[in-house]
């Protein structure tokens, strides 16, 4: 092999593990897309339930059914690391607070002012004043949130 063919090869290795390189990262940059786009999705889900529970419950004097209750929050619970690292921190605080709120209504009365009674000879939880227009409050505008996030 002449220099010259040497120093071709040596160039279109060096090419090689350039374009390889670059291609991994982009690669993992869409992973990293693609695994916020789905945990985004399943919160907006999530929070979409409990909304809806919420909003059902507003409606029926402030009680949830029984297979409504408690307010689920596992999607939440699982990503909260990862949602530091991808959300504004306004946005993030917003969040955990409303969280917080949430899982409040899925305590007895005696441990939470926002959380619920069981009446005699009923299956509902009941919840007393405006607790939970309140708290659908906070939901929805998380849900704005998600939406432009």
């Amino acid at each position: 092999m002449s220099d010259n063919e040497i120093l071709l090869s040596s160039i279109l290795v060096v090419v090689g593990v350039v374009i390889g390189f670059m291609m991994s990262q982009l690669a993992e940059i869409w992973k990293n897309k693609r695994r916020e786009s789905v945990i985004k999705k399943a919160l907006r889900t999530e929070l979409t339930v409990v909304y809806m529970t919420l909003v059902d419950g507003g409606n029926n004097a402030n009680h949830v059914k029984q297979e409504r209750f408690p307010f689920i929050t596992e999607v939440y619970d699982s990503v909260k690391i990862e949602l530091a690292a991808m959300l504004e921190p306004t946005y993030l605080s917003n969040l955990q607070r409303t969280y917080e709120e949430i899982k409040k209504l899925n305590l007895p009365s005696k441990i939470s002012s926002r959380g619920y009674i069981r009446g005699a000879g009923s299956t509902d939880y009941i919840y007393f004043g405006n607790t939970l227009s309140e708290v659908t409050a906070y939901v929805k505008e998380r849900l704005k949130g998600l939406q432009c996030a």
